[in-house]
């Protein structure tokens, strides 16, 4: 460490400890603090506190030692545990301002106080008088590695009988005893976070054979840790704003699992994902911001699910994969340790979102890849039994039948190669990752007539057999000037709207594509509009059927196959290119368009 570097309050206290003048305080320490090492954190973490409160009375000589959590977002301290035998008990919470304990936080430093009102009154002073408990050590408990103010993760109260020496224990024996006992808190820590990796990667290595079951086991264990009565993951879904549970444990609910649904900004868990900030609340029923409990209609072991933790899940690169939510502390059977809120609960369900990051990006990617896959094989049988068909009636023809027949044959060839067309364009919806968002290859001086001519000839057999006129397009696509977007998805979004106009237009009727270019307080837009006379959109879903799987009443009474995939596609390749996708007419004709910005003549897409 360079002489300009800051050393921590640890590193000082480690220093001295180890000189020659404090080996024998290190030895003492050690020998007292040596059974620690042997405890298995990852099943018992509240336990830590008890046998640090333990080693450093017996290090100590003293008579009684409790320890303090903070908690920030109160401005209190909370009683994690006490060696205090009998009636009497201390206070369960202590406030950080104007006590000895507060002390210790602001400053990272042990203090004695040779009696209960010396500097800075003493809280419970009246239990310790009865039991002769005068002299005292406030020492805070030291853990560098988790970023904390001052290195402070929590503060023992080591008190002493009136008679004691304790004023000749000196700083760097009760710094070191800090040292020690925040060390084997970040061990606790780390030993508790090891448990939730080996449960993540199990569910990685096992997420083929179903995510549910999979994600209710991760749930499971990580409320078993951490001592919660019920542990939620759920998965983000950007394309809608929407959070769903997709791993659950001690939870009972009216409504079935797909309607577990939470919307970005609501309620505390929609909060969460909206802002990126842990939430915690012990009583979610009382927030101001929370609507209430109709959307809390959760039961864990039989009571309301009013206390709440919650932190928000993000990959390397910040991006919200997911939330993961605890509701309802559980008192540990061998612990008395604080039911309310603290930091280290906010640290631990931070680590925790961190660990689960890897396996909810997994996770979303899988699902996405599962809802394309099942589409494009869908979207790809028709126009292969076409190619099928054809060849098998052509290979099965008679030589002179197949001269005669010689205009259909080209014609046929031409159907062919446009059906081909159609099944490299589903393939290539495989470019579209649900986790990393849509990698777009731009290129330049790309003219919309070509592509929407390519696109529109796709579908003039598939047309044909429906009994549709079209797809026709007008010229003024000429008008528009040579453009920077990604030729194959912007083909895609074409293909879509093509493909649900030809699924739900009436028989005898055209499907129509047009351009237009215009000029609003946005600057130069460029237009693509689909006209289709089908069965058209209601004002009510006029947004909803962008949403991914949703299908309009009108579209599940047709007997037409779908995964409400292709507009929710559509839609956010428009949206990548600066652009929108919208239904600009709900009926007579039905219309979607295409508005992309001007600014697409003289540069790529940002």
């Amino acid at each position: 460490m360079g002489a300009s570097e800051p050393i921590s309050q640890a590193d000082a206290a480690l220093a001295a400890a180890s000189s020659p003048a404090g080996r024998d305080i290190l030895d003492r320490v050690v020998e007292f603090f040596k059974p620690l090492d042997g405890i298995h954190h990852a099943n018992a973490f509240e336990l830590t506190f008890w046998t640090i409160a333990d080693a450093m009375s017996r290090a100590s000589g003293a008579d009684l030692t409790s320890i303090w959590v903070p908690n920030p977002n109160t401005q209190q301290l909370q009683l994690a545990c006490s060696t205090l035998r009998g009636k009497d008990q201390l206070p369960e919470e202590l406030p950080f301002r104007d006590t000895r304990s507060g002390n210790a936080i602001a400053t990272g430093k042990p203090r004695f106080y040779p009696d209960l009102h010396a500097y800075i009154p003493c809280a419970g002073s009246r239990t310790l008088e009865r039991s002769d408990l005068t002299k005292m050590w406030c020492v805070p408990l030291l853990a560098p590695s988790l970023g904390l103010p001052n290195d402070v993760v929590a503060v023992a109260t080591v008190h002493f009988k009136t008679e004691s020496r304790a004023d000749q224990l000196g700083d760097p024996f009760v710094t070191f005893c800090g040292v020690r006992a925040g060390r084997v808190i970040e061990r606790a820590l780390w030993a508790e976070q090891d448990a939730v990796v080996q449960q993540v990667y199990r569910a990685m290595g096992g997420i083929d054979q179903g995510v549910w079951s999979i994600m209710d086991e991760v749930a499971a264990t990580i409320a078993k840790l951490l001592h919660f009565a019920a542990c939620s993951i759920l998965l983000a879904d950007h394309t809608v704003d929407v959070l769903h549970i997709i791993g659950t444990t001690g939870i009972r609910s009216p409504k079935p699992r797909p309607e577990w649904l939470y919307a970005y900004n609501q309620g505390a868990t929609g909060r969460v994902a909206a802002t990126k900030q842990i939430i915690a609340s012990e009583d979610i029923d009382k927030e101001t911001w929370c609507p209430g409990p109709s959307l809390f209609p959760e039961v864990v072991d039989g009571h309301r699910a009013r206390q709440f933790l919650a932190a928000p899940i993000c990959s390397p690169d910040g991006r919200l994969v997911g939330v993961i939510r605890l509701r309802n502390k559980q008192q540990h059977e061998e612990a008395n340790w604080p039911l309310r809120l603290n930091h280290l609960d906010w640290l631990r369900i931070e680590r925790v979102a961190r660990v689960l990051a890897p396996l909810l990006s997994l996770t979303a990617e899988k699902m996405y890849q599962e809802s394309v896959l099942k589409r494009i094989r869908h979207d790809q049988k028709a126009p292969a039994n076409m190619i099928r068909n054809f060849a098998s009636y052509y290979v099965h023809l008679k030589r002179e039948k197949l001269v005669q027949d010689l205009d259909a044959l080209y014609q046929g060839l031409e159907d062919c190669e446009s059906l081909a067309d159609l099944i490299i364009t589903n393939a290539d919806l495989t470019r579209i990752d649900a986790v990393s968002g849509i990698d777009l290859k731009p290129e330049h001086d790309f003219l919309l007539s070509g592509f929407v001519a390519r696109v529109c000839k796709m579908f003039r057999r598939i047309c044909r057999e429906k009994g549709l006129k079209g797809p026709v397009f007008d010229d003024d696509f000429h008008a528009i000037p040579k453009l920077w977007v990604d030729p194959i998805l912007m083909q895609i979004v074409l293909y879509n709207l093509l493909d649900n106009a030809a699924k739900y237009s009436h028989s005898n009727t055209e499907i129509r594509v047009a351009s237009e270019c215009m000029t609003s307080d946005e600057g130069k837009r460029y237009r693509i509009h689909v006209d289709n006379w089908g069965i058209g959109v209601s004002e009510a879903d006029r947004e909803r059927v962008f949403d991914r799987q949703f299908r309009t009443s009108e579209a599940r009474g047709l007997a037409v196959t779908g995964l409400g995939l292709g507009l929710t596609i559509a839609r956010a390749i428009v949206e990548r290119h600066g652009g929108r996708l919208s239904v600009t007419n709900l009926t007579t004709p039905t219309t979607f368009t295409i508005d992309l910005p001007g600014i697409l003549a003289t540069r790529a897409p940002q």
